[in-house]
């Protein structure tokens, strides 16, 4: 997607590794789980625990990225501003989700539910949008 948009190969490479080191620490993540596993650790601690430095890199990755696309505009190429109503709809279409990971994340801090029931909670939860906009279709069994 982003060479069909003119970015540099290098620069591309580049924000998609750097974006690539948040997974490890914005929940859900697996090496977080497994380190909790190994370390008897409260894995829901950990997960909150990873949520303000996963944030301020993200917030530190964007504002290099910016700088880049300021200073050498040949390595970013040329992609059409959304307007605003654009970009509401785009948050509309992300609210589902955002809705799940607070429920999910919200009840295992809280002790509602363990690791292993948070799991089962969000996969089930997952299936009622994605069945009702028919992203998902069950399969006839004949």
């Amino acid at each position: 997607e982003m060479r069909r948009y003119g970015y540099d190969p290098g620069f591309a490479g580049a924000t998609i590794a750097a974006g690539g080191t948040l997974g490890i620490l914005i929940p859900p993540s697996v090496p977080m789980v497994i380190y909790g596993i190994l370390t008897e650790t409260d894995i829901g601690k950990l997960f909150a625990a990873g949520v303000l430095p996963g944030i301020l890199l993200m917030l530190l990755y964007m504002s290099a990225v910016h700088y880049t696309a300021l200073t050498a505009p040949a390595k970013t190429g040329q992609v059409a501003q959304a307007g605003w109503g654009e970009r509401f709809a785009a948050i509309k279409g992300v609210l589902p989700v955002l809705g799940l990971f607070v429920f999910v994340f919200g009840g295992l801090y809280v002790g509602i539910f363990t690791p292993t029931e948070s799991a089962g909670i969000s996969s089930e939860a997952t299936s009622w949008p994605s069945s009702g906009t028919r992203l998902i279709t069950m399969i006839e069994s004949r």
